[in-house]
Formats: structure tokens, C-alpha cells, sequence
């Protein structure tokens, strides 16, 4: 990198990109088992969910077969809260990366959670416009 931390050639830019997402996983493997006793989110999203729901707000968590998050506090989530539909899903072949590392998997799982969101609300929450009408002018 250039000084500072900064890329002063979009090459080089490309190239650190490039290898984060290809090369295999080390740092980020290490820094998630020294921080899981003592990492807590400021303000979780977990005690927002029946908030979120009720205002049309669909939640759904994505994670890599190979991610280095661990997806068991999206589970928790799931069970803690049933009547919710929080669906969680895993992306064959992949990391954390894993709109880079399977493209394909990824797309297919968020277009999945939108319509799975958009049948949910259609309907039921004010001004929720299903994903397939075409927006209002302004």
C-alpha cells in the first residue's frame, strides 16, 4: 500500500481486493475467537426484532458455509423470537465474501428473502408496495 495505508495505484487496490477474498481466511479466523468472550454489539439487534417486524421491516441473515461469523447468534435470534419468520441461510462455497466467493448462490438466496419479505407484508403493513410494482413518481 502506499503511505499511510492509502493506495496510490488502482493495480496494487485490485490486487490487495483480490486477495482478501481469494486467498484462504488466517487473521479474521483468530480475531473472532480472541473477541467472542468480550465483543458485544452496542446497541443488539436482537431486542429490536418485534419492533422491526411491526413497521415492515423483514430481517433475514446470510451467511458463507465457510464463514468465519458464527451463524448461532442468528439462530438464537430465530428461536427467541418464532413467530417472527426470521429465516437464516448458508451459501454453499463460501466465506464472508460470499457475493465474491459464489455469486450465484448469494443472488439466489437474497432474491429468495425478498420474496419471502414481500409475501410476508403484502398486504398487512401499510404502504408496502410489492417488489414487482414500479415505484410511485415523485
Amino acid at each position: 500500500g502506499g503511505e499511510g495505508g492509502r493506495f496510490d495505484d488502482l493495480d496494487e487496490l485490485a490486487e490487495y481486493a483480490y486477495c482478501n477474498v481469494a486467498l484462504g481466511g488466517s487473521g479474521e479466523y483468530a480475531l473472532s475467537k480472541i473477541l467472542r468472550p468480550y465483543a458485544w454489539a452496542y446497541s443488539p439487534l436482537t431486542h429490536r426484532m418485534p419492533n422491526l417486524e411491526e413497521k415492515g421491516v423483514a430481517v433475514g441473515f446470510v451467511y458463507g458455509d465457510r464463514d468465519w461469523m458464527d451463524p448461532s447468534h442468528a439462530l438464537q435470534v430465530q428461536e427467541r423470537y418464532p413467530h417472527l419468520d426470521i429465516p437464516v441461510r448458508i451459501v454453499s462455497r463460501a466465506g464472508h465474501q460470499l457475493h465474491v466467493q459464489n455469486p450465484e448462490g448469494f443472488v439466489k438466496e437474497v432474491a429468495s428473502l425478498v420474496l419471502d419479505a414481500d409475501r410476508r407484508f403484502a398486504g398487512r403493513v401499510p404502504g408496502h408496495r410489492r417488489s414487482s410494482e414500479k415505484p410511485a413518481q415523485l
